[in-house]
């Protein structure tokens, strides 16, 4: 029990040893040549981590395109803006899936594989395009996604 004790209270010291030693760091400059003066140099260092955001804005609440109801065929149309901020150059991607055939769900086929390089903020608009054709059953409930996925 001792022994086990006394090879934890080394450990803890070994640990914060080494985290006082690396937290600061003191050199006294005298002056050379001149007893009043001294010059002293600092090198400030850093590296920016990654850093990659992507804001989606819809026309309705809870990042949804509502469309209602519409007639067949009737190309209504709206929009999805995505804002994306990137300190290296990307990539869009996007996956549309759910009702998208049933509801003749379109969009912008630009945004899928576009690039952008090192931005503040770029804007992407997604124009949606919704032709439900002639075939499809009136009176059911459609949905589909459409997901955007930004890679540095």
């Amino acid at each position: 029990m001792k022994r086990t004790l006394l090879v934890g209270i080394l450990i803890a010291i070994i640990v914060l040893g080494t985290v006082g030693f690396a937290i600061a760091d003191s050199v006294v400059y005298n002056g050379v040549g001149n007893p009043r003066a001294a010059t002293g140099t600092v090198t400030v260092t850093a590296m920016a981590n990654p850093k990659l955001t992507l804001t989606i804005t819809t026309p309705d609440p809870s990042q949804t395109v509502d469309f209602g109801t519409q007639d067949p065929m009737s190309g209504a149309t709206d929009t999805v803006d995505l804002l994306v901020q990137s300190n290296k150059g990307y990539t869009i991607t996007k996956t549309v899936g759910g009702q998208d055939v049933l509801m003749g769900l379109a969009t912008d086929p630009a945004i899928n594989g576009a690039t952008g390089t090192k931005t503040a903020g770029r804007l992407h608009t997604d124009t949606y395009t919704l032709n439900i054709p002639w075939d499809t059953d009136p009176d059911v409930p459609m949905s589909a996604t459409v997901q955007y996925t930004v890679t540095q």
